[in-house]
C-alpha cells in the first residue's frame, strides 16, 4: 500500500490536563478509565482543586441544582438559565429518604430528614453519599452549615444546637464530635439569623443578632470553634440591617443603601476569619421594591445579577438598572433551589 500509516499524536501531559479541567464531571468518571495517565491526572487532588475552582469562579453561574416537591421522593432537577427561562438539562434520583437541602458547598450537599436527625452528605455529580446520625434530641430551631478544606479534601457539617452543636467531618467517618459553646463567642441557634451558613475560603459565617446590635460569627474547622469576625469599618455597631450571601467564594455582605430602594453589596478578601478584613464594595442595586428580608441576591448569570425572593426570580441589570422577571413556571414543583458548581 503507498497511502502513509498516520502516526498516533501525542500531546503534552501539560495540555491533557488543561482540556480535561475545561470537561463536566460525568465525562471526567468515564475518561477516568481510558488509560492509566489520563486516570492519574483526575485523581490528582491539584487537578480536583483547580477543576472545582473554575467551575466556581466560571463568569457564567447558570447551573442550577432544584428539589422538587414529591413527597418523600427525592427528585432533582440541573437546570440551566437560558435568557429569561430555566431548562432542564438533567432529572437525577437522589439518595431515599432525604427530604431538605439544608446546605451546598463547591458541589457537595448537606441532606436531612423530616426530623433533623439523620443526614448525608451527598455530591449529585458523583453520586456518592456519607451519612451520620444526631445523638441530640430534636430542637425547633437549628442552623447548620457546611464547610470544605481545598487542602485535605474534606468536607465538615455543623449543625447548631440551643446550647450545644454537632461537627461532622468526612474524615473521621464514625465520629460524631458534639461540643457546647463559649457564651462570650454565642448562646447557639437563637442568636443566629440566617438558617444555612455562608461557607468561603474553608470556614462558615453566619450573622448573629445579640445586644440589639448584629455581629458576624465564623466555624473556624481547624479546631472546631466559633469566633467573632471583626466588622466592615463602615458598619456601624447598632447596625441590624445587613445580610450574608457568597459570590464566586467570596463572602458578601448585602444591605440597604442611602434608601430602601439601594442595596449594595460588598465582598470580603479572601482570607479565612480575622486573617484579612478588607471589604469592597462590588456592585449597588438600585430601582428595589422589596424589603431586604425577602431580596437575595443569588449570583451573576452573564453579565446580569439574579436576584430570588420569596414568590419570584429576576434578573438586574447594572447598566439598564431595570429587573426583568424569570420565567419560572417549569420549577412550579420546586422546594430550593442552589446554584450548583459541579465536584469531582
Amino acid at each position: 500500500m503507498d497511502a502513509k500509516q498516520e502516526k498516533p499524536v501525542d500531546l503534552p501531559a501539560d495540555m491533557i490536563e488543561f482540556i480535561l479541567s475545561k470537561l463536566p464531571v460525568k465525562s471526567l468518571l468515564r475518561f477516568k478509565s481510558v488509560c492509566k495517565s489520563w486516570n492519574t491526572i483526575i485523581s490528582d487532588p491539584v487537578f480536583i482543586r483547580n477543576h472545582r475552582h473554575l467551575s466556581m469562579f466560571s463568569n457564567v453561574q447558570n447551573l442550577f441544582l432544584a428539589k422538587i416537591s414529591l413527597g418523600y421522593h427525592n427528585f432533582f432537577s440541573l437546570v440551566k438559565l437560558e435568557g429569561r427561562k430555566f431548562i432542564t438539562v438533567e432529572k437525577i434520583k437522589g439518595p431515599d429518604q432525604w427530604n431538605t437541602i439544608l446546605c451546598v458547598c463547591d458541589g457537595v450537599l448537606l441532606l436531612s430528614d423530616f426530623w433533623y436527625r439523620n443526614f448525608t452528605l451527598w455530591n449529585p455529580s458523583k453520586r456518592t453519599e456519607t451519612k451520620f446520625s444526631s445523638p441530640i434530641e430534636f430542637e425547633s430551631r437549628l442552623n447548620f452549615g457546611l464547610c470544605h478544606n481545598p487542602i485535605t479534601g474534606d468536607f465538615k457539617a455543623v449543625i447548631v444546637y440551643r446550647s450545644h452543636y454537632l461537627v461532622f467531618s468526612t474524615r473521621d467517618k464514625d465520629i460524631v464530635n458534639v461540643r457546647e459553646f463559649d457564651d462570650q463567642t454565642t448562646h447557639g441557634s437563637s442568636e443566629l439569623m440566617n438558617f444555612c451558613g455562608v461557607c468561603a475560603d474553608g470556614v462558615v459565617y453566619w450573622a448573629m443578632q445579640r445586644d440589639n446590635c448584629t455581629e458576624i460569627v465564623y466555624f473556624d474547622p481547624r479546631d472546631d470553634e466559633f469566633r467573632v469576625l471583626e466588622k466592615p469599618e463602615y458598619l456601624k455597631d447598632d447596625d441590624r440591617s445587613f445580610h450574608l450571601t457568597i459570590w464566586k467564594g467570596f463572602l458578601c455582605l448585602y444591605r440597604n443603601g442611602e434608601d430602601e430602594t439601594r442595596v449594595e453589596i460588598w465582598a470580603k478578601e479572601k482570607g479565612c476569619g480575622n486573617s484579612t478584613n478588607n471589604w469592597m464594595n462590588v456592585i449597588t442595586i438600585e430601582n428595589v421594591e422589596k424589603p431586604i428580608s425577602c431580596f437575595k441576591p443569588q449570583c451573576f448569570v452573564e453579565n446580569k445579577v439574579l436576584i430570588v425572593s420569596k414568590r419570584s426570580m429576576s434578573l438586574y441589570s447594572p447598566w439598564a438598572k431595570t429587573f426583568e422577571l424569570v420565567d419560572d413556571a417549569d420549577l412550579a414543583c420546586v422546594d430550593v433551589m442552589v446554584p450548583f458548581p459541579e465536584s469531582i
